[in-house]
């Protein structure tokens, strides 16, 4: 089974028109018309779908849906995660030329003693500092 999916402008209803099509054995079958009901709910709330689809019914929908806003010019936001990448590349970028230029800020673990109660206790401490040895 396939889906058909058109997104468009709809100017005699001031909105965006969604046309859903199920490709079946026995022909073309049109989503009849149904209109989005809210009701009030809060966030800690079990929220019932307004839509189920079978297995097999869900990634040729889900799919078909996809494409069909991409037709319409609909995409995710995805400057937010590209923000994000630009700052990771950024921090790396920053660790590589620590490395290369042997400016890097190391960790190390140093033992200190202790004791309690009558018994020597052994403390694996974390210092920074710079390691200008060539390692």
């Amino acid at each position: 089974m396939g889906f058909r999916i058109r997104i468009s402008r709809a100017l005699e209803y001031a909105g965006t028109a969604v046309s859903i099509l199920a490709e079946r054995t026995d022909g073309l079958h049109q989503v009849l018309p149904f209109n989005l009901t809210f009701t009030p709910v809060t966030l800690d709330e079990m929220v019932s779908p307004c839509l189920v689809l079978s297995d097999d019914q869900a990634g040729d929908f889900l799919q078909g849906f996809a494409q069909a806003l991409a037709e319409a010019g609909y995409f995710p936001d995805i400057t937010q995660n590209k923000e994000s990448d630009l700052k990771a590349t950024e921090y790396y970028l920053e660790d590589m030329r620590a490395l290369v230029f042997n400016d890097a800020l190391w960790n190390f673990l140093v033992p200190s003693y202790q004791e309690i109660n009558g018994t020597q206790v052994r403390n694996m401490d974390i210092k920074v500092g710079r390691d200008n040895r060539g390692i």
